[in-house]
């Protein structure tokens, strides 16, 4: 017999229908109408919304608590926003389109959800290969600063971030998009524009990623494995010695002669010396010149300097429920990528960079409470197989 609708509702206890028509019809309402009344609309929008997705509850709180920091973070620090602050306008704008660019992944299924990640990973590889192309034959005496050039903005941006950005992107598509292809895409532009640009910590990471990548082939002998590394690598530096090299400089000057130095390590304890000191609790906790930089580069530190002890406490909480539910996924994988996300928020500016980085990083982390009911429902879908229990075709 079958598997009745309340008996697989019981199991796994997950919701899989659309969101309600009525939230629908305001999200295409709310894209239709001009600014002043899109922004006062926004708030009651994105309630709206989160309720019609009570039936999961961990994703409607992890919603409302984005939204919270999001805001905190762009709107009350607005002031202390570098190395421009932001105008109150600017400044909704941004938290509108960071809210965004990740409320959809919560309204459709899963594994739709899972497509639309990979999709959007495959897109800030491509986006950074060209941005790094367009840098080093353009704007060369950027790229000899190791900054890359927007080409839509106009503007000056560390090639740090996007390196980082796209190398959790390549390891998303390799360990979950099934899609190895789009990983050895990805990976090749870590590589590739980790070497032009000089960037240490890209080099490292395309390593460890090539690894990876090989790790996964588990058909290929060691042999075949060493060839394959061998090739990669000699293209990789025939084409940028005959290409890049004549504009750029040498890829191994800056790691020969700085190692894996940094004051990022100094920046950040002076950091959480400011917190535990209780020193700028409502913000306002700028850098004392102690580095050549704005930032203290771990995404709770800056929350906590721009937003004070507010945006401290809600980007805490957006990591953590996210980490629980990478944990309750049991899927290494999972959690392996939100390992590679937090990592990243840990040593850049994800919230006052470009968009790339904070997609990035937030994409894995949403995904991790989708991946919870996705894998949760794989291994109900698993046990009732074993069970013998037919299931009816709507229910899977």
């Amino acid at each position: 017999m079958y598997l009745s609708t309340h008996t697989a509702n019981a199991g796994p206890g997950f919701s899989w229908g659309p969101a309600r028509p009525w939230a629908w019809f305001l999200y295409s309402v709310y894209f239709a109408a001009p600014f002043w009344p899109k922004i006062g609309l926004f708030l009651p929008l994105i309630t709206l919304l989160v309720f019609s997705r009570l039936p999961r509850f961990r994703e409607a709180l992890y919603l409302l608590v984005l939204v919270a920091a999001v805001g905190a973070y762009y709107i009350l620090g607005a002031a202390d926003i570098r190395p421009n602050p932001l105008s109150a306008e600017r400044s909704l704008i941004s938290t509108g389109v960071a809210i965004l660019f990740i409320l959809p992944f919560f309204f459709i299924t899963p594994h739709r959800t899972r497509s639309a990640i990979t999709a959007l990973m495959l897109g800030v590889a491509v986006f950074v290969l060209f941005e790094g192309v367009f840098t080093i034959y353009n704007y060369p005496e950027t790229a000899i600063r190791r900054y890359m050039m927007h080409p839509i903005l106009g503007e000056e941006v560390h090639s740090t971030g996007q390196i980082n950005a796209t190398a959790l992107a390549a390891f998303f598509l390799i360990a979950i998009s099934r899609k190895l292809v789009f990983g050895w895409i990805a990976w090749l532009v870590v590589a590739l524009v980790s070497i032009a640009f000089q960037n240490r910590t890209g080099m490292l990471l395309s390593v460890l990623l090539l690894i990876f990548l090989l790790l996964k082939r588990q058909t290929w002998n060691i042999w075949q494995k060493f060839f394959w590394i061998t090739t990669i690598t000699s293209v990789i530096y025939l084409t940028y010695f005959l290409l890049v090299e004549p504009i750029v400089a040498n890829p191994l000057a800056r790691l020969m002669s700085e190692g894996l130095q940094t004051e990022r390590y100094e920046i950040q304890l002076e950091g959480l010396k400011m917190i535990i000191q209780g020193r700028h609790l409502f913000g306002g906790g700028q850098l004392s010149g102690t580095a050549d930089t704005f930032w203290y580069h771990n995404i709770f530190i800056d929350a906590y300097r721009v937003a004070g002890i507010l945006g401290l406490v809600l980007f805490v909480a957006v990591v953590l429920i996210s980490f629980l539910n990478a944990v309750e996924s049991r899927s290494i994988e999972v959690f392996s990528a939100w390992v590679c996300a937090f990592a990243l928020v840990c040593t850049s500016v994800v919230m006052e960079g470009f968009l790339i980085e904070y997609l990035a990083t937030f994409s894995v982390f949403s995904y991790a409470l989708v991946a919870r009911s996705f894998e949760g429902r794989a291994r109900w879908l698993a046990h009732v197989k074993e069970s013998g229990v037919k299931i009816a075709p709507r229910m899977v």
